[in-house]
């Protein structure tokens, strides 16, 4: 089923995105994306002309692309002033969830990885264009979100991991889960570390958590397990969705991670 969202850029005016039925963006030089996840090995985000999914190659480390911040615009005789470029350096880039940000001369890779079949393999430069609002980020999240089904399958089955010998370049390697009206929680244990627990298609499923923020909440806590609801308190919101994405291929098989956890909050400063 596709799905359909229209929202709006700063710089690119209305966009009628259609999302649910790509998998793999069609890309050349310009690109505006969201940002769901953002770490100085990962990125995954959401090309918002393609309104499909959009992540780094194994090769990519976007902590070394250069990022450009556009200077606050300033109203000069009812006019709206040229803005200038800042380059920061990747400790400052401010890149975070939700950020809306263009690349610059992104390349696909030379050889398609079936386990990323979404990679960016170069680009010259990340411009960081700002943050999306609440209620646009709210309808994003929507329209990009798995459908559950009652099998229960998460990127293709049902393990915590997939052999890279059974992957095609034609599946996703990124779902975006609601987890609203699901039980999850968080939880640490000396075998397994920081994992994630939920529900999902009636059945349960413990994938390993990658999301820092969570760990530094759960170890703060002084407990072994944070429920959904305690874990919302502590990141200021209400958890809806969790972002799952296949990790580095691992003896021959790639494994499953809950790349961060979402909780949208309105308190987030200028919006676009």
């Amino acid at each position: 089923m596709t799905l359909k969202t229209t929202y709006e850029s700063e710089t690119d005016g209305r966009h009628r995105s259609q999302t649910g039925s790509k998998t793999v963006a069609a890309y050349d030089n310009m690109v505006t994306c969201i940002t769901l996840f953002h770490s100085p090995s990962e990125w995954i985000g959401v090309d918002i002309e393609a309104g499909s999914f959009l992540r780094n190659s194994r090769y990519l480390r976007f902590s070394e692309v250069p990022v450009i911040k556009l200077a606050t615009a300033k109203k000069r005789g009812g006019h709206r002033a040229d803005r200038g470029k800042e380059t920061l350096s990747a400790e400052a880039s401010a890149i975070k969830q939700f950020s809306l940000v263009q690349f610059g001369n992104a390349v696909k890779p030379v050889a398609t990885d079936p386990s990323r079949p979404e990679a960016i393999g170069s680009l010259d430069s990340i411009t960081l264009l700002g943050q999306l609002s609440y209620k646009k980020t709210k309808r994003l999240l929507k329209a990009m979100e798995l459908k559950e089904g009652s099998s229960g399958k998460i990127l293709g089955n049902f393990g915590p991991s997939i052999a890279f010998m059974d992957l095609e370049a034609t599946e996703p390697s990124v779902a975006l889960l609601n987890v609203t009206k699901s039980q999850m929680e968080i939880s640490y244990s000396e075998e397994k570390g920081v994992v994630c627990v939920f529900e999902w298609g009636q059945t349960v499923q413990i994938l390993p958590l990658a999301d820092t923020k969570c760990h530094k909440l759960l170890s703060a806590s002084e407990k072994k397990v944070l429920s959904k609801k305690e874990l919302g308190k502590l990141l200021g919101h209400k958890i809806t969705h969790i972002l799952i994405g296949l990790y580095q291929v691992q003896n021959g098989h790639v494994p499953k991670v809950v790349m961060n956890v979402i909780a949208p909050t309105k308190r987030r400063g200028p919006a676009s």
